[in-house]
């Protein structure tokens, strides 16, 4: 291995430890909406009541909705720019598709601040937008020595770097969305490795645009 690969590696496994030693754990829990009639939509809130402003909608069958938090029975996620709430009696639990032995599910997304970055977490391996880059960078994934620990830390090896990604509450310091991921990744393959620090989440599958009439349920 090269230089620069062993250093991303020595300083992720630096950051899985301080994480482990005091990571507020998240319960993400993964839903499709269920229960809404196909000519429906299912509402989003600002708030866990019926009562709350609308802000955007779910179609009848929409999925993956990965659920942060519960309160009065009302399932909290993150939402673009804000966190949206939907009612729990629209929502089934699914099994969602995760990456190898990891606790990372399938397609998860990371972003950070100062400078703006997205990383998209796959299967297949991670792939890295930044903006002070000129182009993006894909970093493969090694499935075999990629795994989770028993609070669902998950380590990732990934060609010339590592990432840890923990369940625990995040702010991503700019928006008022609360994720339920933080995502740390040290990533080689240039003069200097590349340190990450953001807040994770999976896409919401809501409605683009303007919502028609908005929703009759939720």
């Amino acid at each position: 291995m090269n230089a620069t690969g062993i250093a991303p590696r020595i300083a992720a496994a630096g950051l899985a430890a301080a994480l482990l030693s005091g990571a507020g754990l998240a319960a993400q829990e993964y839903y499709a909406v269920s229960g809404v009639d196909p000519d429906d939509l299912l509402n989003v809130r600002t708030g866990p009541s019926a009562s709350a402003p609308i802000i955007s909608a779910m179609e009848h069958d929409a999925s993956p909705v990965e659920i942060v938090r519960v309160e009065n029975g009302w399932g909290m996620f993150p939402a673009g720019e804000v966190s949206g709430w939907v009612s729990m009696d629209y929502l089934t639990p699914i099994d969602q598709p995760m990456i190898g032995a990891t606790a990372v599910p399938e397609g998860l997304w990371c972003v950070g601040t100062e400078p703006f970055w997205v990383v998209t977490v796959n299967t297949s391996g991670v792939i890295v937008s930044h903006q002070n880059w000129d182009r993006d960078q894909a970093y493969g994934l090694d499935l075999d020595q990629s795994a989770a620990d028993a609070g669902r830390v998950s380590t990732l090896s990934l060609e010339d770097g590592s990432a840890v990604i923990t369940p625990e509450r995040c702010s991503d310091g700019m928006s008022d969305a609360e994720f339920g991921w933080s995502g740390h990744f040290v990533l080689g393959g240039r003069q200097v490795p590349t340190v990450l620090q953001g807040c994770c989440a999976l896409q919401a599958p809501l409605v683009d645009g303007d919502i028609p009439g908005r929703g009759e349920a939720g």
